[in-house]
């Protein structure tokens, strides 16, 4: 099954011991910072292999991509899948595990879902049948006390880290073979619309921007999941 293929992937390419799937410390422009790398803890990689094993349990293969930039602190680098944090995983997918006060507070990870409620009328596995979540750089970047890094802009220009991102999502697109990518934000689209030209993709406005989440940007992603999942 299908599962068992994006298991295999995430547990090649992202668990297991290399430069950058470790938490290591390195110094970034005079900065202490710190690679998370969720997929290396057994108990997020549980919740991760509880959550493919459930939503993409069919042969279909094609999704669309829906990628935003890298994980949140309370969000992807708690739970493994992009864009989703521990209330949603538990309160909205049904993890049947653990989860010891999920957090929830407005976020990016609860703007996406709402909108993605709105078009599917709360029906995930519709949802999942059609999409991937991920992200253009999928370990958390923290600072020494372990807070968000507000640089990762320049992060991603430094070539391990670029290279990696970019093989790992032209991974991701052989993998789901998207007819469409929808790209959160405009640092997203810059890096796919750089290294993958060929790739058709849909800019969304972020959720978290300065501007906030307006109905006008919940329209739009609206519009965009119908039409990219017909």
């Amino acid at each position: 099954m299908f599962n068992e293929k994006i298991l295999e992937f995430y547990s090649t390419k992202l668990r297991g011991k290399s430069i950058l799937k470790e938490k290591i410390i390195r110094d970034f422009d005079g900065l202490d910072w710190k690679l998370v790398n969720p997929y290396n803890d057994d108990e997020i990689w549980d919740r991760f292999k509880w959550f493919v094993e459930t939503y993409y349990k069919s042969d279909q293969s094609q999704r669309n991509l829906i990628i935003a930039l890298n994980p949140g602190r309370k969000g992807c680098s708690k739970t493994g899948i992009a864009l989703t944090d521990e209330d949603i995983l538990k309160n909205k997918l049904g993890y049947p595990g653990q989860i010891l006060k999920p957090e929830r507070e407005p976020n990016t990870a609860q703007r996406v879902y709402v909108v993605i409620e709105d078009v599917f009328h709360g029906d995930f596995h519709k949802f999942f049948s059609c999409y991937f979540l991920t992200n253009v750089f999928p370990f958390g970047v923290e600072d020494n006390q372990g807070n968000n890094m507000n640089d990762f802009l320049k992060l991603i220009k430094l070539p391990s880290v670029n290279g990696f991102s970019n093989g790992f999502i032209a991974d991701s697109i052989n993998l789901f073979e998207p007819e469409r990518i929808l790209c959160i934000g405009k640092e997203s689209e810059k890096f796919i619309t750089k290294n993958f030209p060929d790739k058709r993709h849909v800019p969304l406005p972020h959720p978290s921007d300065r501007r906030g989440f307006p109905e006008d940007k919940k329209e739009r992603w609206r519009e965009t999941l119908r039409k990219s999942c017909s």
